[in-house]
């Protein structure tokens, strides 16, 4: 349910019973069996691989604009999440940050983010659309289809998505897993 650090603790610190680096930078584990709405504090830059796994009752997840990184696995298994937009500041997505959210219904990806892991979406049995912003550098979206920026590959198809799908002129390579 929470996590509590002893003041003077040199390693550890705990905001509202989340657990975190000393100095409250790093998001390093939410607790698996608190049932909520849940926003990161201002300061937070990286949320640490698997900091919210399997926290299956997390209803909704505010992220900060001074978050960089979402680890690997980050938020794996929060079956309970409609739907997440990426601040423009994250730059990377680890693999399988969002492997199993059943209930995620759409994504926006902003201009910043530079890299997204393999498995990213993997089993997001409801995810309807990924937008990507103009801007983004190195992908983009066509009909809520997650495509590298030349839309030369097919990254990932929402596995939400329903009806028939034409794949583009102009794709040349269909990515591992794309339409799991």
């Amino acid at each position: 349910q929470s996590f509590n650090v002893v003041e003077g603790n040199a390693n550890y610190s705990s905001i509202d019973g989340v657990l975190f680096d000393k100095n409250a930078t790093t998001l390093l584990v939410f607790p698996r069996r608190r049932k909520s709405a849940y926003t990161i504090p201002d300061g937070v830059t990286t949320i640490e691989d698997y900091a919210f796994y399997f926290c299956s009752e997390l209803t909704s997840i505010t992220l900060s604009a001074g978050i960089t990184s979402i680890g690997g696995g980050a938020f794996w298994g929060c079956s309970s999440l409609p739907s997440i937009t990426l601040p423009a500041g994250i730059k990377t997505i680890g693999g399988a940050a969002f492997w199993g959210c059943s209930n995620l219904t759409s994504i926006v990806i902003h201009e910043g983010i530079t890299s997204i892991g393999n498995y990213a979406f993997y089993s997001c049995s409801s995810l309807q659309s990924i937008e990507v912003a103009e801007g983004n550098a190195n992908y983009r979206s066509i009909d809520g289809v997650l495509f590298d920026k030349n839309a030369t590959t097919l990254l990932i198809f929402p596995g939400g998505k329903e009806g028939a799908y034409t794949i583009p002129d102009g794709v040349t390579t269909i990515g591992n897993y794309a339409f799991y």
